[in-house]
């Protein structure tokens, strides 16, 4: 895990690597947990394990380092049987106080690809200029795969590497040799991008 997660622009270096804040941080799915309902306030948004997704952008966000979000991901089910992500986080995030202004929300989209298609159409809407910088934030392990994708569409985004499973190099010991869960869980994960990986390369998405 830690030879695969990319080490981009993190929140430990922000400070010194992003001078002027980027235009638009782009923010994909996958930190909540599914829900049928849009949330109002007798609603929690329950985050999940990737909850840092979520946690770390509005940082960003609160230091000024981007000037808005856009929110990018449906319910995650294949059926589209519930309520979007995105306008899920967008009523959480107002909640935060952030201004409505500030939130864009693309939610039509149930895949990485479709991400950075429906991305690019909710950015076209908006009044940008040319050159906008653009910062995509998603997951250490699947930023290579979101950035190829939001490149085959053309758009060019600097990525923004959270929610690491290997943030430093292991030193081994031998507890290590005691069998993990969390092992099982990290594989599970490797394999499903790889196996994503092939899958688009065989589409034509990357």
């Amino acid at each position: 895990m830690y030879v695969w997660e990319e080490r981009t622009i993190t929140v430990q270096d922000i400070q010194q690597d992003i001078q002027e804040p980027y235009d638009i941080g782009i923010l994909l799915g996958g930190y909540s947990k599914i829900t049928k309902q849009i949330l109002d306030d007798n609603h929690l948004f329950l985050l999940n394990s990737s909850a840092s997704r979520l946690t770390q952008t509005i940082e960003l966000y609160k230091l000024g380092k981007i000037k808005k979000l856009l929110l990018s991901g449906s319910s995650g089910d294949i059926f589209q049987k519930g309520v979007a992500e995105a306008e899920n986080a967008k009523r959480y995030l107002i909640k935060l106080g952030v201004p409505e202004t500030d939130i864009i929300i693309e939610s039509k989209s149930r895949n990485t690809y479709e991400n950075a298609l429906f991305t690019k159409e909710a950015l076209q809407k908006e009044i940008l200029e040319k050159d906008a910088q653009l910062l995509l934030i998603t997951s250490a392990f699947h930023i290579y795969r979101a950035e190829k994708c939001f490149k085959k569409v053309g758009l060019n985004t600097t990525p923004f590497s959270v929610d690491f499973h290997a943030p430093q190099p292991l030193v081994f010991q031998l507890s290590d040799l005691v069998p993990s869960p969390l092992a099982i869980q990290n594989w599970q994960l490797l394999i499903k991008e790889w196996v994503g990986l092939v899958v688009y390369r065989m589409k034509g998405y990357l």
